[in-house]
């Protein structure tokens, strides 16, 4: 299962509404951390995955990140994955009162269609 909260992700600025999010990600990629052990992933997912958890991924790269988790947990455990966002929308409503509209509704948009839409993985 994956469970992500967005409910603290309130700030006034994008820059940190994308460093707040990269949090959110990083702390959901350490809980599953034992997807690095064994032969789950391959190399190049394997530096992925670090990537995501060292709070550093470029925002292309962001955006992609809950596709990847869901597939490689399923991978993992060979049953499909429940996914649970919590207050999803918060972060929508700090962007429409603080100026970054645009740029959050760009990555929400990205990001969970990654995941949501026709993913195989997911249950």
């Amino acid at each position: 299962m994956v469970f992500l909260t967005l409910k603290d992700v309130k700030t006034l600025n994008w820059d940190d509404c994308l460093g707040h999010l990269r949090q959110v990600i990083a702390m959901e990629f350490h809980r599953h951390e034992r997807l690095l052990h064994g032969n789950i992933l391959n190399t190049e997912e394997r530096e992925l995955l670090l990537t995501f958890k060292g709070r550093h991924t470029p925002r292309y790269e962001l955006e992609m990140s809950l596709g990847y988790l869901l597939t490689w947990l399923e991978r993992a455990t060979g049953e499909q994955v429940v996914l649970l966002i919590d207050e999803y929308d918060t972060p929508i409503h700090a962007g429409y009162q603080s100026g970054f509209y645009e740029e959050i509704t760009g990555f929400m948009r990205n990001w969970l269609s990654g995941a949501l839409k026709d993913h195989a993985s997911l249950k």
